[in-house]
């Protein structure tokens, strides 16, 4: 039988998304920290020597990286909502979108804590490390929308 996915399993793929959009956030202000060259948080915590690992521009694109996982984890999520699948289907339509998700937001902070690109396997371990987060992420994002185009086709005979 097919069905749309559960409030339960939406609401645990939009609990998801928000901790990697929060997760973003919180990459911002190291973006922010990074290009003031110290932290500090008027009134609360006054002006504070600290080197922010990585480069202003990789936090940018980490920054960017985590909220755009987030966003596609809710859209993810909603488009549950009304595409047709099997239980199984549906499990790893979730396991899917939370690995794409998670280890592509891991492949950029790796990167930009490492000094990293992870665009070819080799050279240093957050390098390798990286890329086999990329790649994983690559293979998995196929997978949810192959299941995403199935729920859509069932969807739409129904």
């Amino acid at each position: 039988m097919y069905t749309e996915l559960g409030n339960q399993r939406q609401a645990f793929l939009i609990t998801h998304g928000a901790l990697l959009f929060a997760g973003g956030l919180l990459a911002g202000l190291a973006l922010t920290f990074s290009l003031l060259g110290h932290f500090e948080i008027w009134p609360l915590i006054g002006k504070t020597e600290v080197e922010i690992p990585g480069s202003s521009r990789a936090w940018l694109r980490t920054h960017l990286g985590l909220i755009m996982n987030g966003l596609a984890v809710w859209v993810f999520a909603l488009i549950a909502g009304r595409i047709l699948l099997s239980e199984g289907q549906q499990k790893l339509y979730i396991v899917s979108v939370l690995i794409t998700a998670w280890f592509n937001s891991a492949g950029f902070l790796i990167g930009t804590l490492f000094g990293v690109h992870g665009l070819s396997f080799g050279g240093n371990v957050p390098n390798t490390l990286t890329y086999l987060f990329f790649l994983i992420a690559v293979v998995t994002v196929f997978i949810q929308i192959a299941l995403v185009l199935l729920g859509a086709r069932r969807l739409s005979q129904a």
